[in-house]
């Protein structure tokens, strides 16, 4: 009996704690929204299999390619050609502020220098 009773009550104090957490998010103010125009932009990204870190991405297919086949080269000790490049890219549609000033930068992430990972 004591351990019915117990059980009701941990279960109990559960409901309140989640009702509490529920009920407090529906009081929080409306955040502002920022009001900046927006667009749809594509990006292309490609990232290495791993344990290589490297990943990159950009607005520029072109950019994209040629990242990627010096990347191939200096770190894997591959000729990659445009077309391989070409299958390894992933398409993306985001939403982005006209006013970022980020938005046609690659964004690229370098492996740190180390060995080639073994093949």
């Amino acid at each position: 009996m004591k351990t019915g009773s117990l059980a009701a009550l941990v279960a109990f104090g559960v409901a309140l704690s989640v009702a509490a957490v529920v009920g407090a998010d529906e009081t929080k103010t409306p955040q502002k929204t920022d009001a900046s125009p927006t667009e749809k932009v594509t990006v292309y990204s490609v990232r290495c299999d791993d344990p290589c870190p490297f990943s990159v991405q950009s607005t520029d297919k072109q950019e994209v390619i040629a990242i990627v086949t010096e990347h191939a080269k200096s770190h894997h000790h591959m000729n990659v050609s445009s077309q391989d490049c070409e299958a390894m890219i992933k398409t993306h549609e985001v939403m982005v502020r006209t006013s970022d000033p980020m938005k046609h930068e690659p964004m690229v992430t370098k492996p740190e220098p180390t060995e080639p990972p073994p093949m």
